[in-house]
């Protein structure tokens, strides 16, 4: 089981990170476009986090999961939470 922290507080746990970032992308409820697939959710808020914060995240092509939530982690936006 893993569990990351957002920076507002909110715990995700899921058994994948692909699991975690469904979660978040239920969580924001039509802040982004509804019906966007889960891969573009996560391109799309790694773009926003950098815009927002400036931060140099790193995102390959083709992206994995858990690249996204190591970079995410490394710049403090998740906090890995032991299960």
């Amino acid at each position: 089981m893993l569990r990351i922290k957002v920076i507002n507080g909110t715990l995700f746990e899921g058994e994948t990170f692909e699991a975690i970032f469904g979660k978040l992308q239920e969580g924001f409820f039509g802040s982004f476009q509804e019906g966007e697939d889960l891969p573009t959710f996560v391109k799309n808020y790694a773009d926003m986090i950098r815009r927002t914060f400036g931060d140099d995240l790193v995102v390959d092509e083709p992206f994995s999961y858990e690249q996204v939530a190591s970079e995410l982690i490394r710049v403090g936006i998740f906090i890995d939470m032991p299960a």
